[in-house]
């Protein structure tokens, strides 16, 4: 089955019925269908799509966080994502993660501090999702406070070019000789530019990958 039927028969708002998120996920986990990793997702609602997981990454371990204790079942700890002595008490109980998708509060500060916590903590060339961005311009959803949801996002997310571009400051291809490079004429080296390799910013869903 394709990631797109799997959506669908576990009724997730990921398939092509509603969000289209299917060809996007596809493009960079089909290659991870056969492998031995961890994922956590962020907003399980009713489980609709951890069950999706499961069945596309038979050989992973999924796992999911939610605030809502009613979101209790096997794999998924309640907690608020932005509660950073929360997040270490999972990441300490499910071990290294590879792969995250944010599908929880989808409002901008929270959204970032989770980013913030978590990307750095994941694993070498591992996959940071961020589902529903197109939330964080309307004020009547996802708790988007007005006029300051689309700012206070977009001058965080889009300053992470500037930690990727970083990277071949040095004009040699060598990310860690950029890295430490100390030269008067060149910024100070940004705070994700060690951790950041590429993004990809795809319709409501975009992808930070990890170095």
């Amino acid at each position: 089955m394709t990631l797109d039927e799997i959506f669908i028969e576990c009724q997730t708002d990921k398939s092509s019925l509603t969000h289209c998120y299917a060809p996007t996920y596809e493009k960079y986990l089909e290659a991870w269908r056969d492998k031995e990793f961890t994922m956590l997702e962020i907003g399980v609602s009713s489980g609709g799509s951890l069950r999706a997981w499961r069945k596309y990454f038979p050989k992973a371990k999924i796992f999911g966080i939610d605030n809502n204790p009613d979101c209790k079942m096997d794999g998924v700890f309640i907690g608020d994502q932005s509660d950073f002595n929360f997040l270490q008490s999972v990441l300490d109980e499910i071990g290294d993660v590879h792969v995250v998708v944010d599908d929880g509060a989808h409002h901008a500060p929270l959204t970032i501090l989770t980013f913030e916590y978590l990307f750095p903590r994941i694993k070498e060339n591992g996959l940071y999702f961020v589902e529903d961005t197109h939330c964080f311009y309307d004020t009547t959803y996802g708790c988007a406070p007005p006029n300051h949801g689309m700012s206070e996002v977009f001058k965080f997310f889009t300053s992470l070019a500037c930690d990727v571009d970083v990277h071949g400051r040095g004009y040699c291809g060598n990310p860690d000789y950029a890295m430490k490079l100390e030269n008067p004429n060149f910024a100070p080296v940004p705070k994700y530019s060690k951790y950041l390799e590429s993004m990809h910013i795809h319709t409501s869903l975009w992808l930070f990958k990890k170095r």
